[in-house]
């Protein structure tokens, strides 16, 4: 947690986030928040209002945040606005707090002259540290090229996310995004094809054709997925099969299943 923040901005942060937290989850409809959640929505504003007077930049710009409050506003919207209270309260520390911080092996290799593999990984608003470091020790144990980073997500300067990846971020170059499209659209200009993993009711198995050649795959945010607006220009759209109830997996699990297919396709 910062230590510029004082005891009542701490307190103020907390109440938003419980505030927020009950929104998400009690909010069925995505498309619009219902009529209890505008309720809540009017109290993180109060909550918000003297943050505006902040001499740190930062939380002035947290102060402004109901200026994008709407009352049609989607839940996606509003999750998206409030990443900011949870980065300044360094919630993603709770997803790391199982791993110990002296983890070391003896079976690392510090080779710095291995060949990398024609796998990227684009990210687009992933929320968890936790799943962004997971992603950047997969890459590396697959032998990717790079990770994209789009939107909000968490980058390899964020402490979890260099003790989930076990430094294996140290290792694997990042490309910064604003928008996930201008990924999609640098990687496509480099002949690498970008296959976006999402379940759509079009969407091939991912082993029903062949995964050859450079390849991105696209994840997108753990609840709300990839946008539509996206899945419309990539090269194809895959999907993991799933024979249960629930219909997708942890985005740092579908990743792992996805390059690992990739990889011993073309091994």
């Amino acid at each position: 947690m910062s230590s510029r923040l004082t005891p009542d901005q701490v307190h103020s942060l907390q109440k938003i986030l419980t505030l927020s937290l009950e929104i998400e989850t009690s909010n069925f409809d995505l498309h619009k928040l219902s009529a209890e959640n505008q309720k809540k929505i009017h109290l993180i504003e109060a909550l918000l209002e003297p943050f505006k007077s902040s001499s740190l930049l930062e939380l002035q710009k947290l102060g402004e945040t109901p200026q994008h409050f709407s009352t049609d506003m989607s839940l996606r919207h509003f999750v998206n606005l409030m990443i900011p209270v949870e980065r300044q309260l360094d919630r993603q520390l709770r997803d790391q707090d199982f791993l110990p911080t002296d983890f070391v092996t003896t079976q690392d290799q510090f080779c710095q002259d291995y060949q990398r593999r024609p796998l990227y990984f684009i990210l687009d608003n992933i929320r968890s540290a936790f799943n962004v470091g997971a992603i950047f020790r997969l890459a590396d144990g697959v032998g990717a090229s790079e990770v994209a980073l789009c939107g909000y997500t968490p980058n390899s300067e964020q402490a979890q996310v260099k003790k989930t990846s076990m430094s294996a971020d140290q290792f694997i170059p990042q490309r910064i995004f604003h928008h996930a499209e201008l990924a999609i659209e640098y990687y496509l200009a480099q002949k690498i094809q970008v296959i976006a993993l999402e379940t759509t009711t079009k969407t091939e198995s991912l082993y029903d054709q062949p995964l050859k050649g450079p390849t991105a795959f696209l994840l997108g945010n753990e609840r709300f997925g990839l946008d539509y607006s996206l899945l419309s220009k990539v090269s194809e759209i895959r999907k993991i099969p799933m024979y249960g109830i629930k219909n997708s997996l942890n985005v740092g699990q579908a990743a792992a299943i996805a390059a690992f297919e990739w990889s011993r396709q073309n091994s």
